[in-house]
């Protein structure tokens, strides 16, 4: 909302540095990420102050406190630019393999450098309009929120249905006349199944997670552009841009303004071109390191030995790359076990630690399978305490989302007898069974009923990759996200004349519920549209 804008901005313009905490998230994260980040203020708003954790600071509420806000009497806020470019502009907290969130600290510096460059390149004038559609608590918001504003462009804010649901949002960005937007793959794809298509020169950014070739094609015409957008949180949102001409090629570009990219080997020594090496990046984007984590920020944050410049830091980003010919970079995948699903920068370890936490759990491995078409799927194996014969998905689920964000929760929970070793001794990730070839939910099965659950059940097993769905069975527990959702909504689009909203999935997750749904209204409309029939036979007398 335009509150949250007017709420960072004076944060901003009092020299502070401000904390995105996403109410949305369980209680014992967001009270970890208040204490670690030792906040002093709270500024929220009544609808949420109550989802919040008990704060001991300063509670401010923008939609309630104006009275007392309007009264302060506040002297005009002296600038010391020396100093606040070092100065902290916001600290965002990531997933961690040690299994609690790592906070990272952004500074003026790295910002300004970083929105500085996007003027450039992808590049905005001030006539453009630009659609927000990311939540603050992903650090790519900051583009969309802050760009427009230093450019003097018009920034579109998206609400939270309307940036889950492909048709509201394709119609918002028809609505406000948006030239450009940024999103992650998902969220283009999103908008694709809801029969969007880009408006002669939209300019489209995409970053978070990899750019399918297919996708790439797809959106790419001779009346838009395309641009690839690479970065860590640690470097500052994007650390390099590429625009995309060929979809059979997609690179990552050049490193943007001030900075730094080097492919090297295990010796920190620079590999040739062609080569597969490890990306580290320095310069102006890279940021402080980590919130009260010093043993972590010295192993990933080390000191540059190609640049002649006392304190100059180069970032160990844990992905692999080579060079092109022309100097632009590809980038080949992780060197360990992160991952990104949906946009959101994953630790494995971190939901492997959260499940080890449960009393029936020994050990826990979490995968991610990629399904193709920028659907990646969480599935964790488990080793289950001596006595304990069984556990149940539902009660790992709810066990999770107590502590986790819905997005690494996983979609699967597979028990295992023993984890397949190597013969080295270490675990064979590649031979663990993928559930998602198989009946899910057996225990719990009801088949369809009638034609119409017959053919929901039909769609669903399709896009959720299952052989067969009960119609009692949760499409959220089953694995399903926003992104297939809309899918599907599309897909009963084209088979019934029915008008079926994200928000009605939301309510009805189930294919008995929406078959209700679906035969009521087809029944309306054959009553309504219904010929009439000429009399045929002799006719009969009736007294009433």
């Amino acid at each position: 909302t335009p509150d949250l804008i007017v709420g960072l901005l004076g944060i901003l313009k009092a020299g502070g540095a401000y904390l995105p905490m996403d109410p949305n998230y369980p209680e014992e994260r967001l009270k970890f990420m208040l204490e670690d980040s030792q906040a002093n203020i709270l500024l929220a708003e009544t609808e949420t102050i109550n989802e919040l954790p008990q704060f001991l600071g300063r509670t401010i509420l923008i939609d309630k406190d104006w009275t007392e806000i309007d009264s302060a009497n506040t002297p005009p806020i002296q600038y010391r630019h020396n100093n606040m470019s070092d100065a902290l502009a916001y600290t965002i907290f990531t997933s961690g393999s040690t299994g609690k969130p790592k906070g990272v600290k952004i500074t003026h510096r790295n910002v300004v450098n970083f929105l500085i460059t996007m003027q450039k390149e992808p590049g905005i004038r001030s006539t453009d309009v630009l659609m927000a559609v990311t939540t603050l608590s992903f650090d790519i918001a900051v583009l969309e929120l802050f760009l427009p504003l230093v450019s003097g462009a018009t920034v579109a804010l998206a609400d939270v249905d309307m940036s889950r649901d492909g048709r509201r949002l394709a119609n918002g960005l028809k609505r406000m006349n948006v030239s450009i937007m940024q999103a992650t793959p998902a969220t283009w794809q999103m908008l694709l199944a809801a029969g969007w298509q880009p408006a002669e020169g939209f300019k489209m950014l995409s970053g978070g997670e990899p750019l399918p070739q297919n996708l790439a094609q797809t959106l790419l015409s001779d009346s838009t552009e395309l641009w690839n957008m690479y970065g860590p949180t640690e470097t500052t949102i994007w650390s390099s841009v590429s625009k995309v001409t060929n979809p059979k090629l997609i690179d990552i570009g050049k490193p943007i303004g001030n900075t730094q990219m080097y492919i090297l080997d295990k010796h920190l020594n620079p590999v040739p071109i062609g080569v597969t090496g490890e990306l580290w990046i320095a310069g102006d984007g890279v940021s402080k390191g980590y919130l009260n984590r010093s043993r972590l920020t010295s192993e990933r944050f080390v000191h540059n030995p190609f640049v002649n410049k006392l304190g100059a830091k180069m970032y160990y980003t844990g992905d692999l790359a080579k060079y092109l010919p022309d100097g632009t970079i590809v980038c080949l995948g992780r060197v360990d076990f992160q991952v990104k699903v949906r946009g959101f920068r994953i630790e494995l370890g971190e939901i492997e630690a959260t499940l080890a936490e449960h009393a029936s759990v020994r050990e826990a491995v979490v995968t991610a399978v990629d399904l193709g078409n920028d659907d990646k799927r969480l599935i964790a194996y488990i080793l289950l305490e001596q006595g304990v014969k069984v556990l149940e998905t539902a009660v790992m689920r709810r066990f999770l989302q107590s502590k986790l964000p819905a997005y690494m929760i996983p979609s699967n929970f597979v028990i295992q007898d023993q984890f397949p070793l190597m013969p080295n001794g270490k675990l064979d990730r590649r031979t663990l069974q993928n559930p998602l070839n198989g009946v899910i939910d057996t225990a719990d099965y009801v088949p369809p009923n009638s034609s119409t659950e017959q053919k929901i059940a039909e769609i669903w097993a399709d896009f959720l990759k299952i052989e067969k769905v009960g119609i009692h069975s949760d499409f959220f527990e089953l694995g399903g996200h926003s992104l297939l959702a809309t899918q599907i909504i599309s897909k009963i689009r084209d088979n019934y004349a029915i008008n079926l909203t994200l928000a009605d999935f939301f309510d009805s997750p189930n294919i008995a519920d929406l078959a209700k749904q679906v035969d009521a209204v087809n029944w309306q409309i054959k009553v309504q549209t219904a010929p009439l029939q000429p009399f045929e036979g002799e006719a009969e007398e009736f007294e009433f």
